[in-house]
């Protein structure tokens, strides 16, 4: 039987399920690393919340989306990083993770630090996964014909820290990280056929994609821009009941 359960997580080494959340974290999202450097990699860079919903196939973690909160001086001003990361087991994939209580949080923490800037960044293996953000999001970079403002680029440096080597520039949203990237077949051949064209631009930004190269993207979350995803939300779901 499959549950779910969303949590704020104590993140030290001794809090069960923390640990729990860090050994199936290595062994879906970072194999390569140990479980000490995972939960480094999660609480590293001024963490201040990490909130998770836990994805149970019996009394096993399968999967999991975590949340993570981290406060940031970038050219001198206060910013606030919100960081999302997924993993699930072969045979738990594709089903829907129920994350209202997650964004629920994030507008949650967005009130609650005023006019701090905050943003949402998401590290991105995936071109269909790429496409789904464009289509529910008002503002985010990278964007077909968009050149990202100065505050971005300065966030996409900061975020890419050791990653920046002499094959990227520092303007550039991909990078080599350790992460898994899982992709199967139905999944290759969606994307090979795909005419999208934020797929096509994806593979044009990104064609190391299986070869654990990463696309960073950069969500500004200010009070327009929450709203005006949030009305391309509805007006998509309306579309979609019309459309049945």
């Amino acid at each position: 039987m499959i549950t779910f359960n969303y949590v704020a997580l104590e993140t030290n080494q001794n809090n069960a399920q923390f640990s729990e959340l860090c050994n199936k974290f290595r062994e879906l999202v970072m194999p390569s690393y140990t479980t000490e450097q995972v939960c480094g990699f999660l609480t590293n860079g001024n963490l201040r919340l990490l909130c998770a919903v836990l994805l149970y196939d019996g009394d096993r973690l399968a999967g999991f989306t975590t949340m993570g909160f981290y406060h940031r001086v970038i050219n001198g001003k206060q910013i606030v990083i919100a960081r999302m990361a997924t993993g699930a087991e072969k045979n738990v994939r594709g089903g829907t993770l129920p994350l209202e209580k997650m964004w629920e949080t994030m507008g949650a923490y967005k009130k609650l630090m005023g006019n701090t800037p905050m943003y949402f960044a998401g590290y991105i293996a995936n071109p269909l996964m790429y496409n789904a953000v464009c289509e529910y999001t008002w503002q985010y970079y990278p964007r077909i014909g968009t050149e990202p403002p100065a505050e971005v680029k300065a966030l996409l440096k900061e975020l890419k820290g050791a990653y920046v080597n002499d094959e990227h520039s520092e303007d550039d949203f991909t990078f080599y990280a350790p992460f898994a990237v899982h992709i199967d077949e139905q999944m290759q051949r969606a994307i090979d056929e795909s005419t999208n064209e934020n797929v096509l631009y994806y593979k044009r930004l990104n064609p190391g994609y299986m070869q654990q190269q990463i696309l960073v993207i950069i969500v500004p979350l200010t009070r327009e821009n929450i709203k005006k995803s949030m009305e391309m939300v509805c007006n998509r779901r309306n579309n979609s009941r019309k459309a049945a």
